[in-house]
């Protein structure tokens, strides 16, 4: 093997250490990669009064990125497999290795493997001859938060079916002289004080076949935000945020929920929100749905159109 061939060979384990470096990173909660692809956010940690900012953005980049791991693990176990495989039969094509070269070839592949079982905890492998791997119970884990998020939807369509059951005496309770959008409010709040949840009725005063229905959602989700000090561009989980600026962020807002979407909303994993659309016959609202404790969800966002549905049947009706 001559120099240039041994320059390639280095680069290309350079190439494959880095992915690794990488892998291990990302499953660590580490974020040092977010900073090779936003480097203008070091010169925040140079200012005091955002280290405070950047302490709670890294934490949120964290969860983030441990959570994205898990998502993605099995892609990133076929990367490796890949770019492994890939390698040597580069190099086998371009004469950079030889099959005599079968002993470096097998430590190779052990390394890998031993690669996998470390960084990806490989759940199939728990002894090779003498040596024993320990690994977290991912599976155990995943059911117990399932079983979690299955009692907190039971809990909640059980509430929602609780309250539709008893609608009548609850509207009947609500006070004759508050406003339409403060009457939702309190009957919606039946439902949403039972899981620490705060909601808020907009209306925009425009139905869904208006032609100013995109002005009005314009100018209430700018008051939204005023109102909550809420930055969309940094705030948004639930959909793909490759917009170059605000503008562009909001009017990918805007449509989401003129196709009666959600948006979900999340500040430094502290406060959530969720911007709920109902087309009712005769007008629009947004509903915002707030709250300190991570239990908001989209069968929040269904049991509150159900619920909003529901109390316009019986306000139209005058029960």
């Amino acid at each position: 093997m001559n120099l240039v061939d041994f320059s390639s060979l280095k680069i290309a384990l350079i190439f494959m250490l880095f992915y690794i470096v990488f892998i291990w990173s990302v499953s660590s909660g580490y974020t040092w990669y977010y900073y090779l692809i936003k480097p203008w956010r070091i010169l925040f940690l140079l200012s005091k009064s955002s280290r405070s900012v950047m302490k709670e953005e890294t934490k949120k980049l964290r969860r983030k990125s441990i959570k994205w791991y898990k998502d993605n693990k099995r892609k990133f176990r076929r990367s490796l497999y890949f770019i492994f495989i890939f390698c040597i039969i580069i190099g086998l094509y371009l004469n950079l290795i030889s099959f005599e070269e079968w002993l470096v070839l097998l430590v190779a592949a052990i390394c890998i493997v031993f690669i996998d079982i470390s960084i990806f905890n490989t759940p199939f492998v728990n002894k090779i001859g003498k040596f024993e791997f320990q690994h977290d119970n991912e599976f155990n884990e995943y059911v117990e938060d399932f079983r979690k998020k299955q009692l907190q939807w039971l809990q909640k369509t059980n509430e929602c079916s609780i309250l539709i059951q008893n609608s009548e005496s609850a509207y009947g309770s609500i006070s004759k002289d508050l406003s339409v959008e403060e009457s939702l409010r309190t009957f919606l709040d039946f439902y949403c004080t039972s899981f620490s949840i705060n909601s808020y009725v907009y209306n925009l005063g425009e139905s869904y076949a208006s032609d100013k229905i995109f002005e009005a959602l314009t100018n209430t989700i700018d008051m939204i935000s005023k109102k909550h000090t809420i930055n969309y561009e940094e705030m948004v989980i639930n959909m793909e945020n490759n917009k170059t600026n605000e503008s562009d962020v909001l009017e990918n807002i805007i449509e989401t929920l003129y196709d009666s979407q959600f948006i979900e909303l999340e500040r430094y994993s502290v406060e959530h929100y969720l911007l709920i659309p109902i087309y009712l016959n005769e007008t629009s609202l947004i509903i915002l749905l707030k709250s300190r404790v991570n239990n908001i969800e989209n069968v929040d966002g269904f049991h509150i159109i159900n619920l909003t549905y529901l109390f316009n049947a019986i306000k139209m009706n005058g029960i």
